[in-house]
């Protein structure tokens, strides 16, 4: 049994001390990553926003067709946490040799880096999708997809682009399935992002406006 949560013993709080490693990446002057299942690092956008990249090692003859997978964390997390604790998504990568993207929400960090809130959950700060006025969030996505097409131009299967939302990120991959359709994505997955069948109260984009379905 895990008392050590309700002692607030942190210390030997395996998950924080792992949340709290990733942290301090996005903390380091060069914010970087390598391990056997390749090269991860962080993009920083025009607007004090960033995304974290993986990419499986490529070998010398550059490999054409590569899928992209773009994921967005829950509420309160963190694009690197995700990308090297949270998920599998790097490990898998190297396997079925694709691209993937970790974004991060906005808001603000803690300073001092995540911390256990009351109910036990990993926080890092305020930091958040926008589902009510997802433009600044749509722009962010833009910039995101431009990045990727540009930087690996002559390895990204443009037909092949995926998104998965968790959480939060899940609640905003509705706003991204009405606003984009399948005119960006091949498909989009949300998962543990429902919203209890009273979709008006969520203000999330109306369906009726959906350029093109999604699978």
């Amino acid at each position: 049994h895990e008392n050590y949560r309700l002692l607030r013993d942190d210390e030997n709080d395996e998950q924080l001390n792992k949340a709290k490693w990733t942290h301090n990446i996005s903390q380091q002057i060069k914010k970087e990553y390598s391990s056997e299942f390749g090269h991860t690092f962080q993009v920083d956008t025009d607007k004090q926003r960033f995304f974290v990249v993986h990419e499986p090692f490529i070998d010398e003859v550059k490999q054409k067709s590569m899928p992209l997978l773009i994921f967005y964390h829950g509420l309160n997390s963190a694009a690197w946490y995700c990308a090297l604790v949270k998920t599998n998504w790097i490990q898998l990568s190297v396997k079925y040799n694709f691209l993937v993207v970790f974004g991060q929400g906005q808001g603000t960090f803690y300073e001092d880096g995540p911390v256990r809130d009351q109910y036990g959950s990993l926080v890092f700060g305020d930091l958040y999708w926008e589902i009510e006025e997802p433009k600044d969030d749509f722009n962010y996505l833009d910039f995101l997809l431009n990045y990727m097409k540009n930087k690996y131009n002559d390895q990204l299967d443009l037909h092949r682009i995926y998104f998965m939302g968790y959480s939060n990120g899940a609640l905003f991959s509705s706003n991204v399935a009405v606003h984009y359709g399948g005119s960006t994505f091949a498909a989009l997955c949300n998962h543990c992002g429902g919203f209890g069948g009273r979709y008006n109260e969520e203000k999330m984009l109306q369906l009726r406006d959906i350029i093109t379905p999604l699978p």
